[in-house]
């Protein structure tokens, strides 16, 4: 599961309206953690570049804000290691983008332990989230998100061809 993450989260570099911005996590927090190790090493296997001094500089100023933001950030192993904050179940009663990065290579990590419920409800306080992709044992229950959001497989999120549209809004005039 961490390798089709890794996918999902770097194939575009994070770059793009389709890019991974957000893993919201479900159950024990000893789990969490070997899970999040394990897609750092699948991000570090998938990316297999070292990042420019202008990234690195950026995530290092990333790291700042979230480390007052987030419950703990994984530590980074070297400096070209994406940032993993996590943040341990929050009640989003607006809208909850301020917890997202505008940095490549920052995946925040929204911890919800089992309230399964609760996330489902703050996924809608999310208004960009526009794709979701999930494992399959949770593909069925994300049936209840709003309409026009896109759900897939992890490890699918960028694989459907892009049509050139943006919120079903087309971007080129042809």
């Amino acid at each position: 599961m961490a390798q089709r993450l890794a996918k999902d989260f770097l194939s575009l570099g994070q770059r793009g309206c389709l890019s991974t911005r957000a893993l919201f996590a479900l159950g024990d927090w000893e789990e969490l953690q070997t899970f999040l190790i394990k897609v750092r090493a699948a991000c570090r296997r998938f990316w297999n570049a070292e990042l420019t001094a202008t990234q690195c500089t950026a995530l290092d100023h990333e790291h700042l804000r979230m480390h007052g933001l987030a419950s703990m950030c994984l530590p980074r192993e070297t400096l070209h290691d994406v940032l993993l904050p996590v943040f341990k179940r929050q009640a989003f009663t607006q809208d909850a983008s301020g917890f997202l990065s505008a940095q490549a290579f920052v995946l925040p990590v929204l911890f919800y332990k089992h309230d399964h419920e609760r996330m489902l409800k703050d996924l809608r306080h999310f208004p960009s989230l526009i794709a979701v992709s999930a494992c399959p044992q949770t593909l069925s229950s994300l049936g209840s998100l709003p309409t026009p959001i896109r759900i897939s497989a992890l490890g699918q999120a960028n694989l459907p061809v892009w049509d050139g549209t943006h919120t079903g809004t087309p971007l080129f005039n042809v």
